[in-house]
Formats: structure tokens, C-alpha cells, sequence
């Protein structure tokens, strides 16, 4: 979901702690995947190298944010990009947040992480990724649903062509979200083919239907799914649709649960701070700004693993 209807939009980077590169070389290793054994011995040597430096840094996943561990970030929400709501920010007690595009309304606060929604060549709203990350930030998410045709509506080769352009020095960079999963599979296999770069998995999961989020089952399934990269996950867009409020709480706590048998799952970001008609019982914020009883669940939530 998310639209540009919503805003769900080395060189030029700023100077980044010492943390943070760590982080970004960490985040690598994580996943590192030894490609005909090649480079094996150099892989072996940097985690030697990277456990040391860690330890030095005091980096890792208990490491803080000022220390440029982006790991331990874990709440964040993926909000609407309304200026007079920054507030919902700080109200939800966030690590982190985007909001579809490549800046913010919003100064100050949690993490903010840019993205790039669609094609810089096909849109002229959506900077190039050298653009996006001219401000330092530690992440940048890839496209938004483009196997929508109402959202970044690409192809995986036109997806694979523009990748490059997203290897951004000292940034994580996350893998475009998709609505299906045929898409996904298809670009990261030409990822791997092309030897391009993937930090972690960004996916979406909904409750579209009645009974969906009775359980956290299926929420379950699509993670094994992305599991299967072997990188850190993501979940950047996640709600219940037409599900009575008690339901949705109880599916979210449950969730949180479930996410700790799954060490893979690094961050999430509920649909929106304030929803409406089909996801009205998912709020977390009424449009006064006062918590509903999941919004008062999701504040008292850790922001960080």
C-alpha cells in the first residue's frame, strides 16, 4: 500500500561515526553469502577483524542509537507525512519512522529512514538514491510495491537496471516491499545473479480479510518466506483490515511474541499512526491524537531489541 497520493515518496554522504560503519559492515557480514568459495578466507578475516572492533566500539545489538547502531532500533510506524502530526512521533515512543519519500515534514524525533518510492527516471518527485541520502541517514528503503500498478509499478529487470544506483556508501539498503511475493523472489534472484547489493528484506503483511488476524499464523508464514535470504527482515508496512478492535490488540501483542522466535526480524512499523474507515479499528491514535487501546499496547511496546 501507500501511494504518492499519501507520500507513501560516497559521494553526498555526510560523515558517519565510527558506529555506524561498523553497524553497516555488521548488517553485511550478517548475511554475507560465500560465493564459490572465493572469497571465504577474506569473509573469515573481516568477522575476526569486525568482533574486535565491536567490542572496541561498544557496538551491537545493545549498543544505542548515538553509538550509530542501527540494529537495535526496532518500533518505528510508517507514517502519513502530515506536518501538524510530528507529534504522533514522540506520542508513540518510536525508534524509527518513514513515510514513502525521501524526506521529512517532521524535524527532530526517532530515526528517520528515507525512500526511494519508484523510478527517478519515471517520476520526477523521486530524487535519485546519491540525493536521498545526502542528509547521513544510517538506512534507505527500496522501491515501494512495484509489481502494483497503481503503486512503483516496475518490472524486476527495470527494478535490477536502477539497483546500482542504490549501493550507497555506509547506507543500509533494504530491498523493495511487494505486495506479492512471485516479484520478490524473481529480483532477488537477480540480485544474487548480477552480485548486487541487499542489506536486509523489507516486506509488507496485511489482515486484509475477516479472521486473518485471529492468529499471528500467517503474519508467521510471510517472515519464514523472507527468511529465506538469510538477512536481517524488515516489516515496514503491517495492519489489520475490518477486524474488530479486540482482535487487532491481541493479534499485535501475540506478534510480539512471535518476532523473538524469529531473530531475523529487526525492525517493524504499524500502518499508519492514525487510520480511518477500513482500518479505523487498527488505529493507534484517535484523530484528536489520544492513543486507542492498541495505540496505548504500541507505546508501551520496546522501540529497541
Amino acid at each position: 500500500m501507500g501511494g504518492p497520493g499519501a507520500r507513501k515518496s560516497g559521494s553526498g554522504v555526510g560523515e558517519r561515526s565510527l558506529g555506524q560503519l561498523l553497524e553497516s559492515l555488521r548488517c553485511d557480514l550478517l548475511v554475507l553469502r560465500v560465493r564459490a568459495g572465493r572469497d571465504k578466507t577474506v569473509a573469515m578475516k573481516n568477522c575476526a577483524l569486525l568482533g574486535i572492533a565491536l567490542l572496541l566500539a561498544g557496538c551491537g545489538s545493545g549498543g544505542s542509537d548515538s553509538a550509530g547502531s542501527a540494529g537495535s532500533a526496532l518500533k518505528g510506524v510508517a507514517y502519513d507525512n502530515s506536518p501538524q502530526h510530528c507529534d504522533d512521533l514522540n506520542t508513540l515512543g518510536l525508534a524509527w519512522y518513514y513515510n514513502w519519500s525521501a524526506k521529512s515534514e517532521c524535524s527532530g524525533g526517532p530515526e528517520y529512514v528515507p525512500q526511494i518510492w519508484g523510478s527517478w527516471q519515471k517520476l520526477n518527485w523521486v530524487p535519485t538514491p546519491a540525493k536521498a541520502v545526502e542528509s547521513g541517514p544510517k538506512a534507505l528503503l527500496g522501491f515501494n510495491e512495484p509489481d502494483g500498478a497503481d503503486q512503483a509499478n516496475l518490472t524486476v529487470d527495470e527494478a535490477l537496471a536502477l539497483w546500482p544506483d542504490f549501493e550507497q556508501p555506509g547506507v543500509l539498503l533494504g530491498s523493495p516491499a511487494t505486495a506479492q511475493q512471485v516479484w520478490e523472489e524473481a529480483f532477488m534472484a537477480g540480485v544474487a545473479a548480477k552480485g548486487l547489493r541487499v542489506d536486509f528484506i523489507a516486506m509488507h503483511w496485511y489482515g486484509w480479510d475477516a479472521g486473518s488476524c485471529n492468529n499471528v499464523t500467517s503474519l508467521e508464514s510471510k517472515i519464514k518466506w523472507a527468511e529465506q535470504w538469510q538477512r536481517p527482515i524488515w516489516i515496514t508496512e503491517w495492519s489489520c483490515r475490518l477486524q474488530p478492535a479486540d482482535v487487532v490488540q491481541k493479534f499485535y501483542t501475540d506478534a510480539l511474541v512471535m518476532f523473538k522466535a524469529h531473530p531475523l526480524v529487526q525492525r517493524y512499523a504499524w500502518f499508519l499512526s492514525r487510520s480511518d474507515k477500513d482500518f479505523a479499528n487498527a488505529t493507534l491514535l484517535d484523530q484528536a491524537g489520544a492513543p486507542s487501546a492498541l495505540g496505548h499496547e504500541y507505546i508501551s511496546a520496546p522501540s529497541h531489541r
